[in-house]
């Protein structure tokens, strides 16, 4: 009996040197932005040790970095669900973890899931009653959602963003009083509950005066809407004092609101890094290695774009590629081409930044002169899409009011796969969003005398602030 006992001691041990030794080298792959061989190791730790709370929280963490906000495919989807399941397990392990905590607040907050995210900030705020960027995080929620509603109804009653209030439209003010003054007052409450904890938390004034100068447009006066005003105002000026020599936050006054809360604290020390659109990014591209056509695919005539979510390193090397959508007999192929690209590295401030991107793999069959191919209108070809992610509408066209349709015109081949891209008309901050959307629609293949056939035609790809 007492050999078994020994016995079954060394085992654990040995199994919980092993859950530390996998944890390592999780955390040095999660050092080099090598997330997805991270999580491996992080769940070979967790399989090992499933009681290790450190191993569960680095896991959540690299499964969280690999989530892309705004990005609609399933894959991206299964991240953010394990990640939040991860924390979830972590709470349970420990309750009352802050880093825990704070990560699902921002997981939920990078998805706008808001009430959820609201949730776990107050969750936060209760642990850590000293922790400013909770409450800070509150009162951005609280702008968040209020938003989109506000500045659809300064539209409507043919305001500009330089016109000054109260909205003139007193049925108009009723109706956003009634939904939203509440949680603006709450918002407001909660910034001033970082500033107390931070006085110079420069971004949570930044949000007083966003906040406070919009509630001025549902007062009923004149003299109420000067006072609010007048406040807001005084907001600017002390995040002036603090910012002398940095940043103009004149343009807070009417523009675009200061970033959203910082990511959640951990206890990995993740690496800086920028986001990047696909057409930018491309434009650094110096070394291409193109795929190579499966035979497979070709001889069944597949054709398509090969989407990809990439991290590209401070040396230009892409790391830690994944699918985000494509024809799967071409995926293959993208990836092993991809994984050889190489390009210019990405300077801030003069520093090498990695970079988080897109890449479109594009492969196209040879174009038969003789194929039949015709024009269909965008009304009769929108009624055969069978697949239709949504545009991720970009924060800096929304922050600044831009709203309007993007007209593509493309080439749609016999499989349903959009092909020959390309821009016939739209405002610039709208295009590449419209491009990354429509690039992953997939139809139904349009039939000549029982044939597929290729289809040219238009699409049009509407942004309105109230989607």
């Amino acid at each position: 009996m007492r050999f078994l006992s020994a016995l079954l001691l060394t085992a654990a041990m040995l199994a919980g040197q092993d859950a530390r030794d996998a944890l390592n080298r999780g955390v040095q792959a999660f050092k080099n932005a090598r997330y997805s061989e991270a999580a491996a190791q992080f769940r070979e730790a967790v399989d090992l040790d499933p009681s290790f709370p450190t191993a569960r929280l680095y896991l959540a963490t690299a499964l969280m970095q690999q989530y892309i906000p705004g990005a609609d495919s399933p894959e991206n989807e299964a991240l953010w669900s394990r990640a939040e399941a991860e924390f979830q397990t972590v709470l349970e392990l420990s309750p009352n973890n802050a880093t825990a905590l704070s990560s699902l607040a921002t997981l939920n907050f990078n998805a706008k899931r808001w009430d959820a995210a609201r949730n776990w900030y107050k969750e936060l705020a209760n642990v850590e009653p000293q922790n400013a960027q909770a409450y800070y995080s509150l009162g951005v929620i609280a702008w968040s959602e209020w938003y989109p509603d506000y500045a659809k109804a300064r539209a409507a009653a043919g305001l500009k963003a330089a016109d000054p209030g109260p909205i003139p439209d007193a049925a108009i003010r009723t109706s956003l009083r009634a939904r939203y003054w509440s949680a603006l007052e709450d918002g407001i409450w909660n910034l001033k509950q970082a500033l107390s904890l931070d006085p110079k938390y420069s971004d949570a004034m930044a949000y007083m005066n966003l906040i406070v100068r919009e509630r001025a447009d549902l007062r009923e006066t004149k003299e109420e809407y000067q006072r609010d005003t007048a406040e807001a105002g005084e907001w600017v000026r002390k995040a002036l004092e603090l910012k002398k020599g940095g940043s103009d936050f004149s343009r807070l006054v009417a523009g675009p609101p200061p970033p959203p809360p910082p990511p959640a604290n951990s206890a990995i020390a993740v690496p800086a890094r920028i986001r990047v659109s696909a057409e930018v990014q491309e434009n650094n591209l110096i070394h291409r290695v193109d795929p190579v056509y499966p035979s497979e695919a070709k001889n069944v005539h597949i054709q398509g774009t090969v989407t990809l979510s990439a991290v590209i390193d401070k040396e230009g090397h892409v790391s830690d590629l994944r699918l985000i959508s494509g024809p799967p007999l071409l995926v293959e192929a993208a990836l092993s081409a991809v994984q050889q690209w190489v390009y210019n590295p990405t300077l801030l401030n003069g520093e090498p930044m990695e970079v988080q991107t897109i890449i479109h793999v594009n492969f196209t069959l040879p174009t038969d002169p003789s194929a039949p191919r015709i024009k269909v209108g965008d009304g009769v070809k929108s009624a055969k899409l069978i697949r239709q992610p949504r545009p991720v509408y970009p924060p800096e066209a929304k922050n600044a009011g831009i709203q309007g349709v993007v007209r593509l015109s493309a080439t749609i081949d016999e499989e349903g796969y959009v092909t020959d891209l390309s821009v016939v008309s739209g405002h610039p901050l709208l295009v590449p969003a419209a491009l990354d959307a429509v690039r992953q629609w997939i139809y139904e293949p349009t039939l000549l005398e029982g044939e597929p056939v290729a289809v040219k035609t238009q699409i049009d790809v509407s942004f309105t602030l109230n989607q």
